[in-house]
This record gives C-alpha cells, structure tokens and sequence, in this order.
C-alpha cells in the first residue's frame, strides 16, 4: 500500500453546469475519466485552499470555496480526499482551460468518474436539478 495522500476537489457550479475535465489517456490513475478541478494538498496549506490553487492552476479560473460537501477514503488506501462546493469569484471570466468545460446534469450522468466521487456527483446532481 501506497503512503496516505491528502488531495482537495472543489464541483463548480455556474449557470446550472459544473466544470469538468477528462483526464489524459496516459495519466497514472483513472486515465481517461472525468474529473473535477483538484489535487494533492500541500504541506501547512489547508484543504479549501488547495481546492482553491488546484482550480486556478487546472481551469485558469478563480474561484472561492463555499463549504465542505464530503471527506471520502479512496478504496484500498489511506487517502482521503476533501470534496468543496465553489463558484466563479469573476462571473465575467467563465471560459475554463481545456480539458475542463461545463457540463449539464445529462452530461455529467453520462461521463465515467472515478469510484471515489460518487457521493460528490450525488450532492452535485441534486444541486443541478
């Protein structure tokens, strides 16, 4: 087993659509599955702002972190990752870096995430209906 990693998400939400990206086909887990703006935490840096700092180095987009929506283990290890609710901190700025576009609720249903977001995509479905 792998040393525990901490890692901070944070689901978008803006004009009801959420931003998502597609992981690259080569990357080390989860290659070519959908994901959320998010990372490892760095040491002394809290989890909102790394959820923070991971958004604007991924999308390019600044965004403030709202509140926690759920702490998950991922199976099989002792990572955990910390999953925030955020918006647009500049609504006028929406345009994200590729790969991350926003997405629908059918859209999102429709993409292959990691096992681990499960509860996230749930709190992100109801807040999209």
């Amino acid at each position: 087993m792998s040393d525990p990693v901490a890692i901070a998400v944070v689901l978008v939400i803006h004009e009801h659509r959420a931003l998502v990206g597609r992981r690259p086909l080569t990357a080390f887990s989860a290659a070519g599955y959908a994901e959320f703006p998010g990372g490892k935490i760095e040491p002394a840096e809290t989890a909102a702002a790394a959820a923070q700092r991971e958004c604007r180095e991924e999308t390019g987009l600044e965004i403030e972190v709202e509140g926690l929506i759920a702490s998950d283990r991922v199976a099989d290890t002792d990572s955990r990752i910390d999953f925030f609710s955020g918006r647009l901190a500049r609504p006028a700025c929406t345009v994200p870096r590729p790969p991350f576009t926003w997405l629908t609720a059918e859209e999102i249903t429709a993409c292959r995430f990691p096992p681990a977001n499960t509860t996230a995509i749930q709190w992100l479905l109801r807040k999209l209906s």
